[in-house]
């Protein structure tokens, strides 16, 4: 990156963050994950986050409600039984991808948990690197790669 780059990206925006940070803001989704779908909060529903260490706004999001909540519950529980039919390999390669991404972005993650919380960047850096060591990348490796050659049980519902 050149100087000029450099300089640029460290350059203060009117709400008091860098390029770089205004950036890594602007690029987070504000709205609610519901059924697969970007949806406003109940009513249009928002709340201002500040960042910590300046009390200035970074970012005006969704306010869920309860109603929200029930909503995604509702979307979930219709959605179970699709999911339900992917076979181990489908949710192991599902479950790589997500930690692919979660990797892909920690720097960016490590930065919003910053400005978010307050919280030092090197310790974000590390707290963004927790997936890695959680995610379970090795079992769900071994549970792809014999997925397809174990049989399949039926599960018993309602039996106590």
């Amino acid at each position: 990156m050149s100087t000029d780059t450099q300089a640029a990206a460290q350059t203060q925006t009117q709400g008091g963050l860098s390029g770089r940070e205004q950036q890594v803001v602007d690029q987070v989704e504000k709205r609610l994950l519901v059924g697969g779908r970007w949806v406003d909060a109940e009513g249009g529903a928002t709340f201002e986050v500040d960042d910590p260490a300046t009390g200035q706004v970074i970012a005006s999001v969704a306010d869920a409600t309860p109603a929200d909540g029930r909503r995604a519950l509702d979307a979930a529980v219709a959605a179970q039984a699709d999911f339900a039919r992917t076979t181990p390999r489908e949710r192991a390669d599902l479950l790589l991808r997500a930690h692919e991404l979660l990797m892909e972005r920690q720097d960016d993650l490590a930065l919003l948990m910053t400005l978010e919380m307050g919280k030092p960047l090197a310790e974000a850096r590390a707290r963004s690197l927790m997936p890695q060591s959680f995610s379970g990348t090795s079992r769900a490796r071994r549970c792809a790669s014999t997925a397809d050659t174990r049989p399949r049980r039926p599960v018993a519902r309602g039996s106590s």
